[in-house]
């Protein structure tokens, strides 16, 4: 592996939602393959990439690499949130590839879908608390500095108050947080569900936290030139990105149903 080119899992479909039986449909021809479908919220692997692309197919689930620049392969760059990241809408139009592009057994990839979604919410859950661990530090400090009517804002009782709720968020974010890695990391059998807690949890008190943190910025923090939008931006996307809470909330009552 040399990082000359990028990948990126293509596993929404136009409505945005994760979908693990496939983004696209594969039917078998001429030896090979052939894929029809669209995704979205794709994150850009830029020129020569790839996309590993899972696949509806009479035998079940399977995942394909794609090369973005093949034949039939058409890729949309599309306006995002996160001004940081590049999003695509990419669209398979009858798309021939060769047996080789499979990636494992035909219809085998169930299992290995459930587990690269668990890693990928972990991995975007890891990211947002970091985000949001760095978001609070950065607006602590402000309180302390913010000077008004002759004392520190921080003084204030409802500043405490949004400060106190705001940590806790951050503190059950952590936890659950590392919680889902050790699941993960362990494989215990708990990995899938502790993922989709995670992805809940996360991205509902990164969105909160963020808004708070607004709150005791007041103006300034609205400001272009301020990094607080940043913050706000990818925390957003983030809660959406490999299924937004609602789904992972769905996700986890279907794992759990007896």
């Amino acid at each position: 592996m040399s990082g000359d080119v990028s990948a990126a899992w293509a596993i929404a479909t136009p409505s945005s939602a994760v979908s693990l039986e496939g983004v696209a449909q594969a039917t078998p021809a001429g030896g090979g393959y052939r894929l029809s479908g669209r995704a979205t919220f794709v994150e850009d692997p830029g020129p020569g990439g790839w996309l590993l692309v899972t696949t509806a197919t009479d035998a079940g689930p399977s995942q394909f690499l794609v090369p973005t620049d093949g034949p039939g392969v058409h890729v949309a760059a599309r306006d995002a949130l996160d001004l940081t990241r590049r999003f695509v809408d990419v669209h398979l139009e009858d798309v021939q590839l060769g047996s080789a592009a499979l990636v494992g057994e035909p219809g085998g990839a169930s299992s290995l879908v459930a587990d690269q979604l668990a890693l990928a919410a972990v991995l975007s859950v890891a990211e947002s608390v970091g985000a949001m661990d760095y978001e609070f530090e950065m607006t602590l400090q402000y309180a302390k500095d913010r000077i008004a009517f002759g004392r520190p804002i921080g003084s204030f009782q409802a500043i405490k108050h949004v400060l106190a709720d705001t940590s806790l968020n951050l503190e059950m974010s952590k936890a659950i947080a590392l919680a889902a890695a050790q699941h993960l990391g362990a494989r215990d059998g708990y990995e899938l569900e502790s993922a989709s807690m995670a992805k809940a949890f996360v991205g509902d008190c990164g969105i909160e936290l963020a808004q708070a943190c607004f709150q005791i910025f007041g103006g300034i923090g609205f400001t272009w030139e301020h990094d607080q939008h940043l913050y706000l931006r990818r925390l957003t996307s983030n809660a959406t990105l490999y299924g937004d809470p609602t789904w992972h909330r769905e996700r986890l009552c279907q794992l759990t149903e007896v």
